[in-house]
C-alpha cells in the first residue's frame, strides 16, 4: 500500500510539474506578470494553460535599460501566438521554431547573432534590424511581404530568391555587394542604402515603386523596366550609366514638401554625364536641381563603343590608338581608366599588355567605356579549335585519321603532331597527347583519350553435364551466343584445343570467339560425366489379394525409376501395369538425364483374411480414461488405426476419443479389410450454480439451502474422495464440493464458497448539531457505513428517506447492510439551533439593520448602527451621502448621530458597505428622518 501511495504521489508530482513553463528570464516573467498573464511573485515558472492559448505578445523595452529581457525560454509554449514584438531587448539567440502559427515578428535593436524561423511558414511581417547577424536563413518563409534586416553592420549576403511574396524590403547598412531580387516580381519597396553594392538588376521588378540605393558603389543603373517608379534616390554611386526611360518618368516624385514623401535624386555621381529620361524638355523644365550640373538629360541610349578585345598586333610597328579596329563607334574618346582617368590622344602609342578604355558621343552625351587589351607581338600559345576533345573508340583495328587543330592570332590555323601511338590493336584506355606550335616559341598541349574496347565473351552455361556412355567431345558443348569458337586449356595463353577431343570428367575448358578478326577473351565451362548406378530394394517382394497390387506397390530406391519386362532391351511398362504371381519385373533410375542399369524384382501374392468382427457402437465413461485395448472384438493380431485407409498403426494404450471411430484389422498371413466401431464417451458436466454463495447468519441454513442445478446431486467436504455429507448439515463459511449423475456416469466436483454474513451496526456521534438556516436533512448526519437506512423507533419497520428534514431534540435510528445483511439499529440524536446561536450568525445570507431612524432627542431611533455579531472582526461600517461621499466610520458598537463634523445633515437617504462574519461585503442604503 505504501509503495502504490508514493508512485501516486510522483505521478500526481509530475502531472502537476507538467502543467508549468520554465522562464529562466527573470525580466521576462517580471514583464509577463505586469501584463497579467503570469501571477504573484517571479519563481521561475508559468502556467503552461495561461500561455498556450495567447495570440498576441508585446515584451519590447524602448525605454526600460535596467530590466532588457536577454533570454526568452519558454516561448516555445505560447502555441497559438501570432504576434510578437520582443524589440529593444538584449537577446543574443532566438528560436520560432515551435511558434507555427507566428505572422509577424519584430525583434529588432537586440544583440542577436542566432535566429531559427526555419518553421514558420506563415510568417508574413518580419523585423530585424539593427542586430550582429552574419547570416539570415528567410528560404522557408515563403509568405513573407515585409521585411526590415537594415543596420546589421556583419551581413555579407542575403538570399530573397524563395520569398516571391515579399513587398516591401529594407536591407540597407549592411556589407553587400550584390543583392539579388530578380524573383521578387511584387516587390514594390526597396531600400539598400549605404551598403557596398555594385550591381542591382531591377529588371524584372515591374511593381517597384520606390527605391533607395544611395551611398553605394553602383556604376549602372537601369528602371526603364519599373513603369511605376514614383520615388529614385541614387546620390553618391559610382554612376556612369542612368536608365530612367520607363514610359511614366511624369509619375517620378520631384516637387514634394512631405518629410514622408521625399523627392527623387540621381546628385553626387561625378562620373554620370548622360540620364536617359522619356522627355528631355520635361526632365529639364522639373528635374534640373535632381542631378549634378556636369549630367545631361538626353531620350537617347548611348551605348559603348564595340571594339574587340584582347587586339593583337604581331610584330612591333609604332602602333598607336588610330591602328585600334573600331566595330562600331563614332566620335570616340580614349581614356587611361574606367572611369575618371586622363583622355588620351589617338596617336597615343600603344604599350603590350596595356588596357585601354574607349567610349562615344552622341547628342552631347557621352557612353559608358569599353575596355580594350592590346598585345603586341607573337607572346600567346594557340587556341584549340575545340576546348575539349572526344574520346575516340574503337575495336583491333583502330588508327585515329582526325588529326585536331588550332588558332594562332598569328600562325594562322595549326594542325597539331604528337609522339604517342595513333595506331591500336589491343584493348584498353589510352591517351594521346597532341602539340599546337606557332613557330614563335608558343605552344599549347592537349589530352584525347582513346578506348579499345574488348570483343564480348562468348556466352556459355557452366557447369554442363553428359553421360558416361555419350562418349561426348568438345563440340558437343552447348555455346549460347558466339562464333568462330576456339577452344584452350587455360584461360590464358596455355594450348590449343581441337573441336573432336573427347570430354573428361572434372575438367574445365577455354572458350573465345571471333569478330571481324578481333579475337576475344576466354570464358570458361567445367564439364561433368554422369555414372548413374541402378536403383536399389528388396528382390523378393510379397502381396495380398486384396491390395490389387500394380508396379507402383513395388518398393524400390532411386530418381525417375522406369520398368521393364526384361534386363535388357524388353518393353518399356506403366506404373498401373498390375502385378502377377512369381513373375520378375526390372527397374532403372536415371539422374542427371542418365538412366542407369536395371535391378530385378521377383513378386509373390497371397490371400487375405476377413475382417475381426465386434459391436459397431460402445459407450464408455470418459473419466475412466479407457484405451484401445478395453474396445470389445474377436480377431488375431488386432491392429487398430484412425480411417479406413491410414497406413499408421495406433498402440493400444491410446485414450479414446469421443464420438470417433476406430478401425480394427486382424492379420493371418496378410492384414485383413477394417471394421469400424464408434466410440461415445458419456462426460457428464458438473453441476451448475453460483460458485459463491452467501446467507445471514440468523438465517440457519443448511446444504439443503444451497442453490445447484444438477441430477441425482452429491455433496462432498473435500475436491476429492472425502466425505458424503447429507442435506441437512448446518452451513458453515468453506467450501462444499457437489456432484451430479447422468447415464450412470458421475461427473467431476463443482465448488461452492459460502459465507455466512454477520453484518456490524454503523457508528456515528450522538447528539449531533445543525444551524436551522442550513435545513438540513437526514442525509446531513454525519455517520460512517454502507447502505444505511433510517427509521423513526428501534422497531419501526418503515424506513424513512434520506431527504426526512431534521427536527431538533428527535432519535433518529440507523443500521447498515452488508451483502444484503442488515445489521442491528443505533440511536441519534438531533440537536437544531437558532440562526444567532455560536457560529450559525456566519451562516445568514441577508443583514439586519435598521432601515431608518430619527435623530430628534426624543429617545427613540436617535442613532443608526448594526449588531456587530454580524460582522466581521475588527470590521467597521463606512456610510457614505447620495453622492458617494465618505461620511463617517462606525467601529465596535458605534452608532452615527446624523451629524458631520459637528453640522447636521439633511433628511434623506444614506448608503453604507460592512464587511459580514462569513467574509462577503455587504452594500445597503437607509433614511434618515427629522
Amino acid at each position: 500500500m505504501k509503495k502504490a501511495f508514493i508512485l501516486i504521489f510522483y505521478l500526481l508530482s509530475f502531472s502537476i510539474y507538467s502543467q508549468y513553463t520554465l522562464i529562466p528570464d527573470i525580466n521576462f516573467e517580471k514583464t509577463l506578470i505586469s501584463q497579467g498573464i503570469d501571477n504573484g511573485i517571479p519563481d521561475g515558472k508559468v502556467l503552461t494553460a495561461s500561455i498556450d492559448k495567447i495570440k498576441i505578445l508585446n515584451i519590447s523595452k524602448p525605454n526600460d535599460y535596467y530590466n532588457k529581457i536577454k533570454d526568452l525560454t519558454g516561448i516555445q509554449d505560447f502555441l497559438e501566438l501570432q504576434d510578437l514584438d520582443c524589440s529593444n531587448n538584449e537577446l543574443t539567440s532566438l528560436n520560432m521554431s515551435k511558434n507555427l502559427a507566428l505572422t509577424t515578428l519584430n525583434c529588432s535593436n537586440n544583440l542577436l547573432s542566432g535566429l531559427d524561423i526555419s518553421k514558420n511558414v506563415n510568417l508574413s511581417d518580419f523585423e530585424c534590424s539593427n542586430n550582429k547577424f552574419t547570416t539570415l536563413d528567410v528560404s522557408n518563409n515563403l509568405n513573407l511581404v515585409l521585411f526590415f534586416c537594415d543596420f546589421n553592420y556583419n551581413l555579407k549576403t542575403l538570399d530573397v530568391s524563395n520569398n516571391l511574396k515579399l513587398k516591401i524590403l529594407y536591407a540597407g547598412y549592411n556589407q553587400f555587394t550584390n543583392l539579388d531580387v530578380t524573383k521578387n516580381i511584387n516587390l514594390e519597396f526597396l531600400s539598400c542604402a549605404f551598403s557596398k553594392l555594385i550591381n542591382l538588376d531591377l529588371s524584372k521588378n515591374i511593381n517597384l515603386i520606390g527605391l533607395n540605393c544611395i551611398y553605394n558603389s553602383l556604376t549602372t543603373l537601369d528602371v526603364s523596366k519599373n513603369i511605376k517608379l514614383v520615388f529614385l534616390d541614387c546620390t553618391n554611386n559610382l554612376l556612369i550609366s542612368l536608365n530612367l526611360k520607363n514610359g511614366n518618368n511624369s509619375n517620378l516624385r520631384y516637387n514634394s514638401i512631405d518629410l514622408y514623401k521625399p523627392n527623387s535624386s540621381f546628385k553626387s555621381n561625378p562620373n554620370l554625364l548622360c540620364i536617359s529620361v522619356d522627355d528631355t524638355a520635361y526632365s529639364n523644365a522639373n528635374w534640373s536641381n535632381l542631378k549634378d550640373a556636369s549630367a545631361s538629360y538626353t531620350t537617347t541610349e548611348n551605348l559603348a563603343p564595340v571594339i574587340s578585345s584582347p587586339h593583337f598586333f604581331c610584330t612591333a610597328n609604332n602602333q598607336t590608338l588610330s591602328d585600334l579596329t573600331i566595330t562600331s563607334g563614332t566620335n570616340l574618346t580614349w581614356y587611361n581608366a574606367s572611369s575618371g582617368g586622363n583622355t588620351l590622344p589617338s596617336t597615343t602609342a600603344l604599350v603590350d599588355g596595356e588596357i585601354y578604355y574607349a567610349s562615344q558621343n552622341s547628342g552631347g552625351c557621352e557612353s559608358t567605356r569599353t575596355p580594350v587589351k592590346v598585345f603586341i607581338g607573337d607572346s600567346q600559345p594557340p587556341i584549340p579549335t575545340l576546348l575539349n576533345l572526344p574520346d575516340i573508340t574503337g575495336d583491333c583495328h583502330t588508327l585515329i585519321t582526325t588529326i585536331p587543330t588550332a588558332t594562332d592570332a598569328c600562325a594562322g590555323m595549326i594542325t597539331a603532331t604528337t609522339a604517342s601511338s595513333i595506331s591500336y590493336n589491343m584493348p584498353g584506355t589510352y591517351t594521346v597527347i597532341w602539340n599546337y606550335s606557332d613557330g614563335n616559341g608558343n605552344s599549347i598541349s592537349q589530352n584525347q583519350k582513346v578506348i579499345i574496347s574488348a570483343q564480348p565473351l562468348p556466352i556459355i552455361t557452366s557447369p554442363q553435364t553428359f553421360c558416361t556412355d555419350q562418349n561426348k567431345i568438345l563440340n558437343d558443348i552447348i555455346i549460347s551466343t558466339g562464333i568462330s569458337i576456339k577452344w584452350y586449356d587455360s584461360i590464358t595463353k596455355g594450348n590449343s584445343l581441337q573441336g573432336n577431343s573427347l570430354l573428361t570428367n572434372g575438367s574445365t575448358y577455354y572458350a573465345s570467339q571471333t569478330i571481324n578478326g578481333c579475337e576475344s577473351e576466354r570464358t570458361s565451362v567445367t564439364v561433368t560425366i554422369h555414372s548413374t548406378l541402378a536403383p536399389t530394394g528388396d528382390a523378393k517382394q510379397s502381396f495380398c489379394t486384396s491390395q490389387n497390387p500394380t508396379l507402383s506397390n513395388l518398393v524400390i530406391v532411386g530418381t525417375a525409376i522406369r520398368w521393364y519386362d526384361s534386363s535388357i532391351l524388353g518393353n518399356l511398362l506403366t506404373d498401373s501395369s498390375p502385378l502377377s504371381n512369381g513373375k520378375t519385373y526390372y527397374a532403372s533410375q536415371t539422374v542427371n538425364n542418365c538412366e542407369s542399369p536395371r535391378f530385378g524384382v521377383t513378386v509373390s501374392i497371397i490371400n487375405t483374411p476377413s475382417a475381426p468382427a465386434g459391436n459397431a457402437n460402445q459407450a464408455f465413461c470418459k473419466k475412466e480414461n479407457a484405451n484401445l485395448s478395453d474396445i470389445q472384438t474377436s480377431g488375431q493380431n488386432i491392429k487398430w488405426y484412425d480411417s479406413n485407409t491410414s497406413t499408421t498403426v495406433l498402440p493400444n494404450t491410446a485414450l479414446l476419443e469421443n464420438n470417433k471411430t476406430y478401425f480394427a484389422s486382424q492379420t493371418i498371413g496378410c492384414e485383413s479389410d477394417r471394421t469400424p466401431i464408434l466410440i461415445q464417451l458419456n462426460d457428464t458436466p458438473a453441476p451448475t450454480g453460483n460458485s459463491s454463495q452467501q446467507f445471514c447468519i440468523d438465517n440457519n441454513a443448511t446444504i439443503a439451502n444451497l442453490n445447484i442445478i444438477g441430477t441425482a446431486v452429491k455433496w462432498y467436504d473435500a475436491v476429492a474422495n472425502g466425505n458424503l455429507l447429507s442435506s441437512t448439515i448446518l452451513l458453515q463459511n468453506g467450501t462444499y464440493y457437489t456432484t451430479q449423475t447422468l447415464n450412470n456416469c458421475e461427473s467431476g466436483r463443482f465448488p461452492i464458497i459460502v459465507k455466512i454474513q454477520d453484518t456490524q451496526s454503523p457508528t456515528a456521534d450522538s447528539p449531533q448539531t445543525f444551524c436551522i438556516q442550513k435545513n438540513t436533512k437526514i442525509s446531513n448526519i454525519n455517520i460512517i457505513g454502507e447502505n444505511i437506512k433510517w427509521y423513526e423507533s428501534s422497531t419501526s419497520l418503515v424506513s424513512l428517506t434520506t431527504s426526512t428534514l431534521l427536527a431538533d431534540g428527535i432519535t433518529y435510528y440507523a443500521s447498515q447492510t452488508s451483502d444484503n445483511c442488515e445489521s442491528d439499529r443505533i440511536p441519534i440524536t438531533v440537536d437544531i439551533l437558532k440562526a444567532n446561536a455560536g457560529d450559525c450568525i456566519s451562516l445568514a445570507e441577508g443583514l439586519p439593520y435598521p432601515k431608518f431612524f430619527t435623530p430628534n432627542n426624543d429617545g427613540y431611533n436617535d442613532s443608526w448602527t448594526i449588531d456587530f455579531a454580524y460582522l466581521a472582526p475588527n470590521a467597521g461600517i463606512r456610510i457614505f451621502d447620495r453622492y458617494g461621499k465618505f461620511i463617517k466610520e462606525l467601529n465596535q458598537n458605534g452608532a452615527w448621530d446624523g451629524t458631520y463634523l459637528g453640522q447636521t445633515l439633511p433628511a434623506t437617504d444614506y448608503w453604507f458597505t460592512v464587511t459580514q462574519k462569513n467574509g462577503k461585503e455587504f452594500r445597503g442604503h437607509f433614511s434618515l428622518k427629522r
